[in-house]
């Protein structure tokens, strides 16, 4: 069993609770599709109020890779009960290389989102999945009916121990059975390991069978983490019988608008981001060599426009084995959208393997008024175990201002063992912060008081925290909380993002990026289609009238100069700095500056940087910040 307090990521500082399940889909119109407000409770109501009875065949197995939103298991196929037991809930990132696109977890927190117990330190049994009633009756050991499902451990959230434990049972009410089949006990991550397991008892073959899927471990909150994947059952089978005819896209690697998932209208065209690439995934369970065609459309379904330059476009991507592939796409052209509205990417592979459901992959990507890394689910939960700071480092190209902040909370359970005491997070209060520079003293704005946790009424809740007045950003800003106690307070944390140094702390008066990947559940919110009204006081510099794009970038990629170039007939010198103040290295150019584009070096280290704008023979130096990601 973990304990969040103390129990700790990298250097002793970061909470190490396991968290987050499935995405929900957004609710809202097309400006504000984060869901807000206080907890209630929707009972999840059964089919009926007792499980039904399926029927299956060669041809029409009893199948589910949980490929579909969720969060909680398809009940046509899984008896979720009110009373008796608790569902694990179907999300699309916990796991790490599933099978095919989605997995339902199980861990400590109910359908709620919430802990089994918040009051006790406890462990014990936590999910459990149901199937509805099989008929397995005039069937019978000779039609070797097998069940085979793909089981992980931990994923991209906390393990479980050697003492917690993942069980198959069957049941067969008729005949007073009850079974296990399967059971090991928790580990560290590996791959999916396929698991088979033969029907044969002759009690088995009576009209109300039953699967039964459920683990134990911590009921703390989402801790001691197990992935499942793929459950099949079907006569006709063997125990090696583990190859499928399907192949199916399985995850989208940073999208169009590069690392962020969405991004205020007004900063669209001057961010860069909108033409940049983007990596696709594949997975082929068969032994077969699949050359096929992709489709790829991206859209903006909002105002019903398709892109134009990208288009339907197809690419031949080769799937051998049960190798993963990585399909890379070009940048696909403006129009930039003019009003709030959506960019849907579309992935379609042919429906010409023996499963369908799984060959279309959809991401939408929102342009309307919020900053956003996140893709809406937690994979782990992040505090530190002292009262300092921590933010999502952001970058504006234009001075712009924010109303208010989105936050995503984990529900956490601390536990202190010099006290014994449980502290359970939900109201507990922090400082909504937003410094200029990395660095404590460099806030710009800071409530003291009303910023509470809210968990919500749902997983991967986002509450909105409007700020007593706009402040203005330009360039590099960070967003983020002061804890006001050592307990840390559980933001929500996704690691799908593969991005770096996107998260800071305050490490005794000295702000660092903590040198991993994902991003804090934090979205700063802007003043929709305004940049800085009238009545706000600017705390930035005045705009320079040159700046280099994109920003973020990667070493060894290229950086552009743009501004007023062509104006100036002043050679210019382009110094690279380190936070410190070191130069790391220098670019000259001595000719008319219509255009100017800088490769970085290859070897340059992840991090904030200084540049300086130089024009020889004139007084002014200009100087704007470069994360190196």
């Amino acid at each position: 069993m973990k304990y969040s307090f103390l129990s700790l990521l990298f250097s002793c500082l970061f909470c190490s609770q396991a968290i987050a399940q499935s995405p929900i889909v957004p609710q809202g119109d097309a400006h504000w599709p984060y869901r807000q407000g206080v907890r209630k409770h929707t009972n999840s109501l059964p089919r009926a109020s007792e499980p039904d009875t399926l029927s299956i065949s060669i041809n029409a197995p009893f199948f589910d890779d949980f490929g579909y939103a969720g969060p909680l298991p398809d009940s046509n196929l899984w008896f979720i009960s009110n009373s008796n037991f608790d569902a694990p809930l179907v999300n699309q990132s916990l796991a790490v290389n599933p099978p095919t696109y989605g997995v339902i977890s199980f861990d400590g927190n109910n359908r709620f989102n919430e802990p089994y117990d918040t009051e006790n330190l406890s462990r014990g049994l936590c999910d459990q999945l149901v199937s509805h009633y099989i008929d397995l009756d005039g069937y019978g050991p000779q039609d070797d009916l097998w069940l085979s499902f793909a089981l992980q451990p931990q994923g991209r959230g906390d393990a479980p121990e050697i003492n917690d434990s993942f069980f198959v049972y069957f049941r067969v009410p008729d005949a007073g059975i009850e079974e296990e089949v399967y059971a090991r006990g928790g580990s560290d991550l590996h791959g999916f390991e396929q698991i088979s397991i033969p029907i044969n008892r002759a009690d088995y073959f009576q009209t109300r069978f039953q699967m039964i899927f459920e683990s134990t471990g911590s009921q703390n909150g989402q801790l001691d983490l197990w992935h499942l994947d793929y459950v099949y059952l079907a006569p006709g089978r063997t125990a090696n019988d583990t190859i499928f005819d399907d192949y199916a896209p399985i995850e989208i690697e940073r999208g169009p608008i590069g690392n962020f998932t969405a991004i205020p209208l007004q900063q669209l065209g001057a961010n860069g981001n909108v033409t940049q690439g983007f990596n696709l995934k594949y997975r082929n369970l068969s032994t077969n060599n699949y050359p096929t065609t992709t489709e790829v459309s991206i859209s903006d379904p909002v105002g019903g426009n398709l892109f134009s330059g990208f288009s339907a476009q197809s690419v031949v991507v080769p799937l051998n084995g049960q190798s993963r592939q990585t399909g890379v796409y070009s940048a696909f052209s403006q129009p930039f959208l003019s009003t709030p509205g959506v960019i849907e990417l579309d992935i379609q592979l042919p429906d010409d393997d023996a499963i369908n459901s799984n060959n279309e992959l959809k991401r939408q990507y929102r342009v309307d008024s919020v900053f956003a890394y996140d893709d809406g689910v937690a994979e782990f939960s992040f505090g530190i175990n002292k009262a300092w700071g921590v933010a999502n480092a952001f970058y504006s190209p234009i001075e712009d201002s924010i109303q208010a902040v989105w936050i995503s909370f984990v529900p956490t359970v601390n536990y202190n063992p010099i006290t014994t005491q449980l502290t359970y997070m939900e109201e507990a209060s922090f400082r909504l912060t937003i410094w200029k520079d990395p660095h404590p003293d460099s806030i710009l704005v800071q409530q003291v008081g009303g910023s509470k946790v809210n968990y919500g009424d749902q997983s991967n809740h986002f509450q909105r925290y409007v700020l007593s007045k706009p402040v203005a950003v330009q360039d590099s800003f960070w967003v983020g909380l002061v804890q006001v106690s050592s307990e840390p307070i559980g933001l929500g944390w996704d690691r799908n993002n593969l991005a770096e140094n996107i998260i800071w702390f305050d490490s005794a008066g000295v702000w660092k990026p903590i040198g991993l990947e994902g991003a804090l559940m934090i979205r700063p919110e802007f003043q929709l289609g305004i940049s800085v009204p009238a009545d706000i006081e600017s705390t930035t510099i005045a705009s320079p009238r040159v700046s280099l794009y994109p920003n973020p970038v990667g070493a060894g990629q290229i950086l552009s100069l743009r501004g007023t170039l062509s104006a100036s007939k002043r050679n210019y010198v382009g110094r690279l700095l380190d936070i410190q103040g070191n130069v790391v290295t220098e670019y000259r150019f001595s000719r008319p500056m219509d255009s100017i584009e800088i490769k970085l070096p290859t070897d340059l280290p992840r991090g904030l940087y200084l540049w300086q704008h130089i024009f020889e023979g004139e007084p002014e130096l200009i100087t704007e910040k470069i994360l190196v990601q």
